[in-house]
């Protein structure tokens, strides 16, 4: 079983790697998460993929770390998962900033739409998946409450309280040898990483250089236009 990296922020440039990585992957993977969330619609495309994956094979979801926001929701999708020891969760609705959410110049209906559509499909899912008994119990909350668009909720858990209510089904002690693999895997993520900005970098060194060249050259608004997207194409490594 390959194990595949969710590390860092959700968003539209690191899902799209992740769904190239799981699509790469054998039929059986692992995918560690250690997230603080990120964007709700952009988590939307990695939820599909998860589920389609574990539809054609055994996925397992484990959080390294933490798993907050948007990549605590991707625990309520997945059968198989579990957690380190010391690993917490941090729950909320989907919604925006708070100073967006506060100001009703800058929150529009349409965001209030897309905030609700959002919130009515995570919202099943998470009643499927967790004990809601349990959850009040150990944090006095509802889970009208936590999806309330009137108030922004925000419940932490610990390793085994994330057991307790159901979000998980596992919860790992952190032996030398479990220590070790997640090195391992810090080692190899941040060796990608540095290969990625290598080549970023590269690559928007030579774009820039041939922009100053065309621009030298008088190259008309439609060449330097044709260039960039040529540029853009480059620089989506």
């Amino acid at each position: 079983m390959s194990d595949i990296l969710l590390y860092g922020g959700i968003y539209e440039w690191t899902v799209e790697r992740f769904i190239k990585d799981l699509n790469a992957s054998g039929k059986d993977v692992t995918v560690r998460v250690n997230s603080d969330g990120g964007s709700p619609s952009d988590a939307m495309g990695l939820i599909a993929v998860l589920q389609d994956k574990q539809k054609k094979g055994k996925v397992k979801l484990c959080a390294d770390g933490k798993a907050n926001s948007m990549a605590s929701f991707l625990f309520c999708y997945v059968d198989d998962t579990e957690c380190l020891e010391t690993t917490t969760f941090g729950i909320h609705r989907a919604g925006y900033s708070s100073y967006i959410e506060d100001d009703p110049q800058r929150l529009t209906q349409a965001m209030k739409d897309e905030r609700d559509r959002i919130n009515a499909f995570l919202r099943p899912a998470f009643e499927a998946k967790i004990d809601a008994n349990q959850l009040y119990a150990i944090k006095g909350i509802t889970v009208d409450e936590l999806f309330s668009t009137e108030t922004r909720k925000l419940v932490i858990l610990n390793a085994q309280e994330a057991k307790q209510i159901g979000l998980v089904k596992k919860v790992i002690p952190i032996t030398p040898e479990k220590k070790m693999q997640i090195e391992a895997s810090l080692k190899a993520f941040e060796e990608a990483q540095k290969e990625k900005t290598t080549l970023y970098m590269e690559s928007l060194k030579q774009a820039k250089e041939a922009m100053q060249q065309a621009e030298k050259n008088n190259a008309t608004e439609l060449e330097l236009y044709k260039k960039f997207k040529i540029f853009n194409v480059i620089l989506n490594i």
